[in-house]
């Protein structure tokens, strides 16, 4: 997550990830009426390069966002500011509750 936080203090676009990330997904997005202006090259390129971040972190085990990540990836041909604020409050969400697990119920059901 430094990384990324570095990397929004180096553009200087005053960017930040959210500070109080209850949940994967923002309160009241919905990605598909997003009318925020779409990105340029250059970001379009890093929302990109996040998804990607997000797919990997699903098959490694993260199965928990697979939602998140299923939406965040269906507009990566034309993204929007929205969408990559969206994909910021998900890494929020991540830093938040890195110590999370998922627990499977593995008793048979009579």
């Amino acid at each position: 997550m430094r990384n990324l936080e570095t990397y929004l203090d180096k553009q200087g676009k005053g960017i930040k990830l959210p500070k109080r990330a209850m949940a994967p997904w923002p309160n009241d997005y919905v990605s598909e009426l997003d009318d925020t202006p779409e990105l340029g090259a250059a970001m379009i390129s890093h929302y990109q390069y996040l998804v990607g971040i997000f797919h990997w972190m699903v098959e490694l085990g993260h199965v928990y966002m697979i939602e998140e990540v299923s939406i965040l990836a269906s507009h990566m041909a034309m993204p929007h500011e929205g969408h990559l604020l969206a994909a910021y409050h998900v890494f929020s969400y991540i830093k938040r509750h890195h110590n999370s697990r998922l627990v499977f119920d593995t008793s048979p059901y009579s």
